[in-house]
């Protein structure tokens, strides 16, 4: 009895460190000695030519859409900001010209309103780029700001357009969505 249980452990075969051992001498002769079998060589061939073949341009592809998505981001991100800017300089040059000349201040008014219609496409892209909530509002946000900033365009009694809430208020909206778009994109700013 006790020889037969004594065979069985021995037909049995390598335990488990023992066959760690063996795969991993295998491996060391297969790697750093001359000895080498064809049909590795030949395997490592094969999946290199796959691998450069169906996987290179998928890389490839992804890394040139990464890149476009970046580079649409950072213009229309620098065009929002250079609008806003735009604004509230144009803003301020009524204000200083119907302060001088109110009657002559039709070329300061009609800059002001092509930027501000500059500013409602880039809020109307927005729109359709940004989908949650939270942002959405931030964009009907510009919108209203827009809508104040315009509304104090014409002149009432003397007073001066745009006053500063109105036109902090479009920087504080545009700021917003400059940082809502850039980090739905994954786009770092740096300001």
């Amino acid at each position: 009895m006790g020889g037969a249980a004594h065979e069985v452990a021995e037909t049995r075969g390598p335990t488990a460190p023992e066959r760690l051992r063996q795969i991993a001498r295998w491996v060391w002769r297969g790697l750093f000695q001359d000895k080498v079998p064809l049909w590795l060589h030949v395997a490592t061939v094969l999946g290199t030519v796959v691998a450069t073949i169906v996987l290179a341009p998928i890389v490839g592809h992804a890394f040139e859409q990464q890149k476009l998505k970046a580079t649409f981001v950072i213009e229309f991100l620098a065009n929002l900001d250079a609008a806003t800017g735009e604004l509230i300089s144009e803003v301020a040059d009524l204000r200083a010209c119907r302060q001088r000349a109110p009657q002559s201040c039709q070329a300061e008014e009609r800059a002001a309103v092509v930027t501000i219609a500059m500013l409602r496409w880039k809020a109307l892209q927005m729109d359709a780029l940004l989908t949650e909530p939270e942002d959405r509002a931030a964009v009907d946000r510009l919108y209203v700001a827009l809508n104040r900033v315009e509304g104090d365009l014409a002149p009432r009694n003397g007073a001066a357009p745009g006053a500063d809430p109105n036109t902090r208020a479009i920087a504080a909206a545009s700021f917003e969505l400059t940082r809502r778009i850039a980090r739905r994109s994954g786009v770092t700013l740096r300001w």
